[in-house]
């Protein structure tokens, strides 16, 4: 993405499909979001035209330099340029000199993930925090936690039990969304179009709390134990309400629970798990909300038969095709 489209972006000047485009590209790694979050800093600072006491420039300074790479010195300094605002002679030459004092860091970056077809798998991190991968997820983070966050991307589905540090927050950032942790567990869920599924997030809390806020940085919702944030990226809307959190955080004991959902839900479950498709036989309506749990290890022919005792359909199964027909 080129400095003058995300330059656009900040301005408010961009189109309905540069602002599409600038979205996909942001969601699209965490890396695009660092450098996102890196130039919002500079672009908000560029528009500072004064200070009105010494302690309002240290602050915004201070702010400044920790979020700054020593590497991406030469973009702020294109942006700036480019955004043509007026800053003072004072605070060019403070933050200049804030950045040069501040050492380059770099983080040896680990990575974890669970194939589609595996079982979910545990990953303790530097920390102590202990994070439970599922299925067809990967996770990123560095090998030794240093600065003032404690920063982890995920893709996919994990569930967080993390270790206390009130003085260096726990983050995780998704395609949608960043979580501010203290001292949690939590279940958290993001899966994107890597995973043929849409943009969306689902965070159920179980001890703690949490703030999420979303891609941009704004804050969406803080929630307490036994709640369930949801949000989609195209809607720009979260939802929050109180969930049995054993439904969501049960598939680390290898375990599968749907509750009060319609079929075309378990099938889709179905699909994330095993990687199947469904054809559905058009004289199937039926709208009835079923309770439906099963041991992820059971074959994909054990639980329809499961699903054929509680719902009016029986199945074909051809390879990874599926047809659903009436009974």
């Amino acid at each position: 993405m080129n400095e003058q489209t995300i330059l656009r972006y900040l301005q408010g000047a961009c189109s309905a499909d540069e602002k599409s485009q600038f979205e996909d590209w942001l969601a699209a790694s965490a890396e695009n979001r660092q450098q996102y979050y890196e130039l919002r800093l500079i672009w908000h600072a560029s528009q500072i035209e004064h200070f009105r006491s010494k302690e309002q420039l240290d602050k915004a300074l201070a702010t400044f330099t920790g979020n700054v790479r020593q590497e991406r010195r030469k973009i702020y300094l294109r942006i700036v340029r480019y955004a043509a605002i007026f800053i003072g002679v004072v605070a060019i030459a403070g933050m200049y000199l804030l950045v040069n004092k501040r050492p380059a860091a770099t983080q040896e970056m680990l990575t974890a993930y669970v194939l589609q077809t595996d079982s979910s798998k545990l990953v303790v991190l530097d920390d102590g925090t202990r994070v439970w991968l599922n299925n067809n997820s990967r996770l990123t983070y560095p090998k030794q936690f240093s600065g003032k966050e404690r920063t982890v991307t995920l893709e996919g589905e994990a569930f967080f039990d993390v270790s206390p540090r009130p003085e260096q927050p726990f983050i995780v950032e998704a395609a949608t969304i960043r979580v501010n942790v203290l001292g949690t567990s939590f279940n958290l869920r993001a899966y994107g179009p890597a995973h043929n599924a849409p943009r969306s997030m689902e965070a159920v809390l179980v001890s703690g709390k949490i703030a999420i806020a979303d891609h941009l940085g704004e804050h969406l919702a803080t929630l307490t134990p036994g709640q369930m944030a949801s949000f989609v990226k195209n809607s720009h809307y979260l939802s929050v309400k109180n969930v049995n959190t054993a439904a969501y955080t049960s598939w680390r004991n290898g375990q599968i629970m749907l509750t009060a959902v319609n079929l075309p839900a378990i099938t889709r479950k179905l699909t994330e798990l095993y990687g199947v498709n469904f054809s559905v036989d058009p004289a199937i309506k039926d709208t009835t909300l079923y309770t439906f749990s099963f041991s992820k290890t059971k074959p994909i022919e054990e639980v329809m038969e499961m699903l054929g005792f509680i719902a009016p359909v029986s199945y074909k199964v051809q390879g990874k095709n599926i047809q659903l027909i009436r009974k």
